[in-house]
């Protein structure tokens, strides 16, 4: 569908071609981050309630990251002889590492929350002065 804009600008007889598109999409992302910042900031109450979510997650990812890790050590356990490590070596242990790979994912993940929920903490408990 058409947007009002373009409405308006063909309306008023504006050819509508690229540089417009570009100019009005600018516009517009300016209006979006002048609202996003005029928007109503945390309560000290849902800082702290993000911060205990955002460590309930990070436990989990911790969890998580502990069983990639065991089924990365039983796939390295259970590779024997296989053909393949002559030829491809890169490829006989597949499995090992996707699990690694997904072990290294919950432990970012882990990382990220934590700092979250720092940050929340901190906004939590930060005592805002007056300004003069």
């Amino acid at each position: 569908g058409d947007s009002v804009i373009l409405r308006i600008l063909q309306k008023g007889g504006i050819r509508w071609n690229r540089v417009m598109k570009t100019l009005i999409v600018f516009i517009m992302t300016i209006a979006a981050v002048v609202a996003a910042d005029t928007k109503p900031k945390m309560t000290k109450a849902e800082h702290k309630a993000a911060a205990e979510r955002h460590v309930l997650r990070a436990e989990e990812f911790a969890a998580k990251a502990v069983k990639h890790e065991a089924a990365a050590e039983k796939a390295k356990a259970k590779n024997g002889y296989n053909a393949m490590q002559h030829k491809w070596p890169g490829l006989v242990r597949g499995a090992e590492n996707a699990e690694r790979d997904r072990a290294m994912q919950a432990r970012r993940a882990e990382a990220e929350n934590r700092e979250l929920a720092a940050f929340h903490s901190e906004q939590a408990n930060k005592t805002f002065e007056a300004e003069p």
